[in-house]
């Protein structure tokens, strides 16, 4: 009996450390960032990193990741498109054009986060497909939380996983 429990504690240890591994943080060094609100929380400015799959903290350096700034990780590099991101749930807002010309296929999103309307929305591109339906299909089920897919960079139809 001792050996079975054992065992199954070891397992679940083991399965806990993938899963975290799994949602690890990008290094806050990947992100050039602005402390606004009074230095309470911080806004991304744009992305330093070389990783393709992107996990926003929710915290930099303490304080709130809150704001995306307007073309934060558009066009990254050349030769590094974004295939997937997860946005925390601290962040509320997220300007325009702050993801265009990647291929992103997967989105994890906090509920709620609101689009700036400052700039036509969030993503218009000639290289960016599928960034309007994105924005709307999220609206249309209410902003919730989720992770958000489609077949391909290419496709305009996204899904709620």
């Amino acid at each position: 009996m001792r050996k079975i429990i054992l065992i199954c504690l070891l397992l679940f240890i083991v399965a806990g450390t993938i899963v975290s591994c799994g949602q690890k943080s990008s290094p806050e060094s990947d992100f050039h960032i602005a402390f606004i609100d009074g230095g309470a929380n911080v806004e991304i400015l744009n992305y330093r990193g070389n990783s393709q799959i992107i996990n926003i903290p929710s915290k930099i350096q303490k304080r709130p990741v809150t704001e995306i700034r307007r073309s934060a990780f558009c066009g990254v590099q050349k030769s590094l498109y974004l295939t997937q991101i997860r946005i925390p749930n601290s962040v509320k807002t997220i300007d325009s054009y702050s993801f265009c010309c990647n291929r992103i296929t997967s989105i994890t999103i906090g509920r709620g986060v609101q689009f700036s309307t400052r700039n036509e929305g969030w993503v218009y591109s000639d290289e960016t497909v599928g960034w309007r339906e994105f924005e709307n299909f999220y609206r249309s089920n209410n902003q919730q939380a989720g992770t958000y897919t489609r077949r391909d960079s290419s496709s305009r139809e996204w899904s709620l996983n």
